[in-house]
């Protein structure tokens, strides 16, 4: 950031490249819970059948969608933040 500033980088620049990360880091996280959910689902598998019965994890559409508009915000609100204190 100071380097592309120093090299005459205006305003605007700054506040798109420091929106793309934001939203790189917030969809990487989404990505990495519904990750997470696929690998829960196979963890009743694994359970020695002395544990009673666990129903798996499921993701529907809504959920997904939450999630995703969730992370959305989150990387919007975060490259905000960061502008804001600039």
């Amino acid at each position: 950031m100071a380097t592309r500033a120093a090299l005459g980088a205006g305003v605007v620049t700054l506040a798109r490249q420091l929106t793309l990360e934001a939203m790189a880091v917030a969809l990487v996280g989404g990505a990495g819970g519904i990750v997470a959910r696929s690998v829960l689902a196979r963890v009743p598998a694994w359970l020695p059948p002395s544990v009673p019965p666990v129903t798996a994890p499921r993701l529907d559409l809504t959920v997904g969608a939450a999630g995703a508009l969730v992370a959305v915000l989150a990387g919007l609100s975060l490259a905000a933040c960061i502008v804001k204190w600039r």
